[in-house]
């Protein structure tokens, strides 16, 4: 089989060379090597082996051309494309990134024509740049093998899969199990992981949570800015660099300098009344993949919001809580992704409540009747609790006991009926769900933000290696 990767660096992800070499040893091939960043920007090398390729645009043949079934193809996806477009160029208007969005289709137009690829590879599942998520929708609507590698949040984990719509099929519930999952039977890590998570201890804390936080502080901006500079130093790029980092440092004081949002989100909030029933809502950091691509339609927060009152039972309440690394990441500045009056439209509904961002999001679930959430980990720690979610997205733990995939109106009616009915989580489901995660799973680490974390990635290149080889033939 021929294969493309994509997203791989072969100075962070060293372990994918060697995956790559096995592959080769088994009679496969390795046609083409697609970078972290955009094609025009490939700055990594494999030696020799000519598996690496720099000359992306470069290489397009003049002889290849979209016609309006190339665009057709991929239509239903150009909403969550333009969203990724106007990320990258905020300030373009949309026949520009129109323009854009042909040339990067054009491109991976080429490269299955040109390389004719059996097997596409992506390190995580594909967002940004914006060529990966279209390279990726393309050769799904062509029924070209996509391969997709998901870290999960149990320490060190990792889950493979074909199509991030439908998750790891291996976790879906399985019928007239032989036994009873006692936590004895699960691998260590994930005893240590079901331990400190049904416990509401400080460890069950998203891994990513203060990794972000400290690096979006002041501190953190200058430790990464010194940090470009001494790189910029050393390949001699350093009066590029400064014009870069001087522009950055523009930009994270005049999206921060303001105080607009915190403001708006604190006079509309209230202290959480736990007495009432209600659904815990917490808003998603945006942007971030677990909005687009995961969520799907439902990358817009106040659709999901709309939909949950309608089928609200009565007398009921939605708590809202703002993701408390928005205004640290995305500026506390009104924008695209938290406009003027965002909080007062969510809050517009008699029965929603904004509760404060520093309320404890483990208190909120204990207390709630379920979580309800795009793709969050708000879901996953409320399954780990015995509580139930309304998951509309779609996040690798979509099989999970206890979650209900909302697609649309009806799915949402229905999941609202059994919650008011008293639907809760067996914990035996959920041992034997994470003995199925555990045996799906493999050790490693993929994901930047879980990478550099010391805690995270405790396993060795070659392990992961041997983990991401197998997965791959197995999916293939």
């Amino acid at each position: 089989m021929r294969f493309i990767f994509v997203s791989f660096s072969q100075s962070v992800f060293p372990e994918i060379v060697t995956v790559a070499d096995k592959l080769q040893s088994l009679g496969h091939e390795t046609v083409y090597w697609i970078g972290s960043s955009e094609p025009t920007s490939f700055i990594d090398e494999k030696g020799d082996s000519g598996l690496m390729d720099n000359n992306f645009l470069l290489s397009l043949s003049n002889q290849v051309s979209l016609d309006a079934e190339d665009v057709r193809m991929i239509a239903d996806k150009e909403p969550h494309i333009f969203d990724f477009l106007q990320r990258t160029h905020p300030k373009k208007a949309f026949p520009e990134l129109e323009r854009i969005y042909h040339t990067l289709l054009l491109c991976s137009k080429w490269l299955i024509l040109e390389k004719k690829p059996d097997v596409i590879v992506f390190r995580i599942v594909p967002n940004m740049p914006p060529l990966h998520f279209i390279l990726y929708s393309l050769a799904r609507a062509k029924g070209i093998k996509t391969v997709i590698f998901s870290d999960t949040w149990v320490k060190g984990r990792v889950l493979a899969m074909n199509d991030f719509t439908q998750g790891t099929p291996e976790l879906k519930e399985l019928k007239n199990e032989d036994r009873e999952i006692e936590v004895s039977d699960l691998s260590e890590d994930f005893q240590e992981y079901y331990n400190f998570q049904t416990k509401d201890l400080k460890r069950g804390v998203p891994v990513y949570m203060p990794s972000i936080l400290n690096s979006y502080n002041l501190g953190g901006r200058a430790k990464a800015g010194f940090r470009a500079l001494k790189k910029a130093w050393e390949i001699k790029i350093l009066g590029k660099m400064w014009k870069t980092l001087l522009s950055h440092t523009y930009k994270w004081i005049q999206t921060h300098s303001s105080r607009e949002l915190p403001r708006a989100y604190k006079k509309l909030s209230k202290v959480a009344d736990f007495e009432k029933p209600f659904i815990y809502f917490p808003l998603h950091l945006q942007p971030e993949f677990s909005t687009n691509p995961l969520g799907g339609y439902f990358r817009d927060q106040i659709l999901v919001l709309e939909l949950l009152v309608t089928h609200l039972p009565k007398n009921w309440f939605i708590y809202i809580k703002e993701h408390p690394t928005q205004w640290p990441v995305g500026g506390t500045r009104r924008g695209s992704y938290r406009p003027k009056d965002y909080y007062r439209k969510m809050a517009r509904f008699p029965n929603v409540r904004l509760v404060p961002v520093d309320t404890d999001s483990f208190k909120l679930i204990r207390n709630s009747k379920a979580v309800a959430t795009v793709s969050g980990t708000a879901a996953w720690e409320s399954t780990m609790r015995g509580k139930p979610s309304l998951v509309f997205g779609y996040p690798w733990f979509m099989h999970a006991p206890g979650i209900f995939v909302i697609s649309n109106s009806s799915s949402c009616k229905d999941a609202m009926k059994k919650i008011e009915m008293g639907e809760k989580v067996d914990a035996k489901q959920v041992l034997s769900y994470l003995k199925r995660l555990d045996d799906n799973s493999f050790k490693g680490c993929l994901d930047l933000s879980y990478r550099n974390n010391p805690e995270h990635f405790t396993t060795t290149f070659e392990v992961q290696a041997e983990g991401m080889l197998k997965n791959i033939l197995r999916l293939i």
